[in-house]
């Protein structure tokens, strides 16, 4: 296995979704879509960050203990049990880069050869090994939430007019 992983696209990633958030309106943070299970966009920058801690996590899990059945947050859970609007997301974002540093230079010089048959176990989605978390994580999930996000803005930009 060659190096899979691309500091290049990681941190481009890293870069639209953050540049992304700097830029969207602040009124529009809390505005919750009337489309079912829609979050306000101040909930998924929060989601962004405590996914990407867990990421970190099922990474090190990867590399340190494979076969573990990984942790998976109950997002749908933590969204509505805990009131993320009285949190501060600029902390959530210094996370967010903090962890996307560390996971970047830990990538950068890994040793694939060595990792490339570790495996965790997520309950969803089976088996995830290096190759398949570089692929979600680099910007799967960014882009996800982005489109999300974006979605939050044009209606809310709607309601605005109305």
């Amino acid at each position: 296995m060659n190096n899979i992983f691309s500091k290049d696209r990681f941190n481009i990633a890293t870069d639209v979704l953050l540049k992304f958030i700097e830029a969207i309106p602040k009124d529009s943070l809390k505005y919750r879509p009337d489309v079912e299970n829609g979050w306000t966009i101040y909930k998924h920058i929060i989601h962004i960050a405590e996914s990407e801690l867990n990421a970190f996590l099922r990474l090190k899990t990867i590399l340190g203990e494979p076969g573990k059945e990984t942790f998976v947050i109950g997002e749908s859970k933590w969204i509505n049990n805990i009131d993320c609007h009285k949190e501060y997301i600029d902390d959530y974002l210094l996370l967010l880069k903090i962890i996307r540093k560390i996971e970047c230079n830990l990538l950068i010089n890994l040793d694939y050869e060595k990792y490339e048959s570790n495996k965790v176990i997520h309950p969803d989605y089976g088996e995830i090994d290096i190759k398949k978390w570089i692929e979600c994580y680099t910007s799967y999930h960014f882009d996800f939430h982005i489109k999300l996000m974006k979605r939050n803005i044009n209606l809310w930009n709607k309601n605005k007019i109305l």
